[in-house]
């Protein structure tokens, strides 16, 4: 499934999030042989382990698992990157039949394939995923632009489990450029991405869990025992003497 922005409904309210244990109470409808379904079961369970909510209350959502799981390492959870891996392609399968993300499977169509036939094997992924975005927003390869680009961004943060969209954005985009100069007949290049003026600081959710909790600790000690026992030394001093007047400044 790949739902075209041309498609949404933008008027309707946006329906409450699934949850995990909405999944599995799907995937138990699905008819799969008992094996899979404990697997798939068993990989929405450990997602609720991992962020500690049950799975009744935790999203099943790309913005929460990036958030949560998808850029930590598998050390975070005392795992291997393999079970992490093994898990994240487990939720993938969940999500796309669910129509929660895109189907990255999706096959494209002669003109879209022929390009992606024409570059090296190993940066097709770049290309495909572009493809796929296109077509089902009906753009064909020589319209692809910068707002092409900035809107796959969007779609790949709000529907696909990248860890980091504006990442792979850039590489699809030094992939294209470097296709445009070395594949006859490809589309021009793009320009690269100019660096917005106006962000000069991260939001906080961009640091780590750690220097978030440490940053809470240096503000409650700021705001708590040093202020305090500063206006306490000074309340000391003006008892002292109330009528010692100020020092010339």
């Amino acid at each position: 499934m790949y739902i075209s922005k041309r498609h949404e409904h933008k008027n309707s309210l946006p329906d409450a999030p699934m949850t995990g244990a909405d999944a599995i109470a799907a995937i138990r409808t699905w008819g799969l042989d008992d094996k899979r379904q404990r697997d798939l079961i068993s990989a929405i369970s450990t997602v609720a382990r991992w962020v500690g909510y049950p799975a009744k209350d935790f999203p099943l959502t790309p913005s929460f698992l990036r958030k949560h799981v998808l850029n930590r390492p598998g050390a975070a959870f005392g795992v291997s990157p393999g079970r992490v891996k093994n898990v994240k392609s487990e939720l993938r399968f969940v999500m796309t039949r669910l129509g929660l993300i895109d189907d990255g499977r999706l096959p494209l169509n002669e003109r879209w394939q022929t390009m992606s036939d024409a570059i090296d094997p190993r940066q097709r992924g770049f290309i495909e995923t572009l493809a796929r975005f296109c077509q089902a927003e009906d753009i064909v390869p020589d319209q692809v632009s910068e707002q092409t680009l900035l809107d796959l961004e969007v779609r790949l943060a709000e529907r696909s489990l990248r860890r980091d969209p504006k990442k792979f954005v850039g590489e699809l985009r030094g992939e294209w450029n470097k296709a445009a100069k070395s594949v006859q007949g490809w589309p021009a290049s793009l320009p690269r991405r100019r660096p917005n003026p106006d962000q000069f600081i991260l939001p906080l959710d961009a640091f780590s869990e750690a220097f978030q909790a440490d940053l809470f600790k240096f503000g409650q000690h700021l705001s708590g025992s040093i202020l305090d026992n500063s206006l306490d030394d000074l309340g000391d001093v003006f008892d002292a003497d109330a009528n010692t007047p100020l020092p010339n400044m």
